[in-house]
């Protein structure tokens, strides 16, 4: 990892601020959910599955 904590900004603001763990197992914000659902899978199986699940979750 390259960093111990994380801030995540939203149109110039801060919406969350956090440890590395913090955020990434646990983010609050809709926002910081939504980037890191955008992260991708390197293995095309996993980011499949991971793309299914999102969309089966829009419907």
């Amino acid at each position: 990892m390259l960093s111990h904590r994380i801030a995540v900004m939203q149109h110039g603001n801060l919406v969350e601020v956090g440890s590395r763990d913090e955020i990434l197992q646990s983010p609050k914000q809709a926002y910081t959910q939504k980037l890191i659902a955008a992260v991708p899978v390197p293995d095309p199986e996993a980011q499949k599955l991971r793309r299914e699940k999102r969309l089966a979750t829009k419907s």
